[in-house]
């Protein structure tokens, strides 16, 4: 049987032992040794993939700090998703008007 990580496209030139399409993930860990600890599977590939696997994979092909940042926008308040909004069309004011200046 195929695992999530052997269909990662990274799969045969990867050595990352903290591999987010692992099963065991996120338990496992990597040494400051290792020449490579940090995942470079791009995330929607990653998704991808483990949505082939719905069961097995707990964080569903998300890093820790993924899965924390997806799980903090599902549950905010319907007054955060207000604020939130609003935020952003400031922000998006804010580049119109400093774009105008130029």
């Amino acid at each position: 049987m195929i695992t999530p990580y052997e269909k990662c496209p990274q799969f045969e030139r990867c050595s990352v032992n903290a591999c987010p399409l692992h099963p065991d993930y996120p338990e496992l860990t990597s040494s400051p040794l290792d020449p490579e600890t940090v995942c470079k599977a791009q995330r929607p590939t990653r998704v991808a993939i483990a949505n082939q696997f719905h069961e097995s994979l707990r964080f569903g092909g998300l890093t820790v700090k993924e899965h924390d940042k997806k799980t903090r926008r599902e549950n905010r308040t319907p007054m955060e998703v207000q604020l939130d909004l609003e935020w952003g069309k400031e922000m998006r004011d804010i580049k119109a008007l400093r774009k105008s200046e130029l």
